[in-house]
């Protein structure tokens, strides 16, 4: 009769004597835990903006004028940049592919 409160102490001291191990546990174990929480949550974020794009998508298919409706309409020129800087680099024009070397064939 005194046998399931026998184990269930045994459990008890035994799950207590491991927390306290962790916790104490410096190190390499450590590291490959925030390692490991790192991952988990690298992978939450990706999945979560992974079904805010699908989300998206699917709305605008769904719902093709609220989506033109939500979209900014500007028939002015963006005036806002004022960068007019001048590179110095050629413009090439690459409508012809580059010749092959000597001795290939097509």
């Amino acid at each position: 009769m005194m046998y399931p409160l026998l184990v269930f102490a045994t459990g008890l001291l035994a799950g207590a004597a491991g927390v306290r191990l962790l916790k104490g546990v410096k190190g390499p174990l450590k590291a490959t835990g925030q390692q490991a929480t790192g991952a988990v949550r690298g992978a939450a974020v990706s999945g979560l903006s992974a079904i805010e794009r699908t989300s998206a998508c699917l709305r605008t298919k769904l719902e093709p004028e609220a989506a033109a409706a939500a979209a900014p309409e500007t028939t002015e020129p963006d005036t806002s940049v004022t960068d007019t800087t001048v590179t110095d680099t050629p413009v090439t024009d690459t409508a012809e592919p580059a010749p092959r070397p000597e001795g290939t064939a097509p």
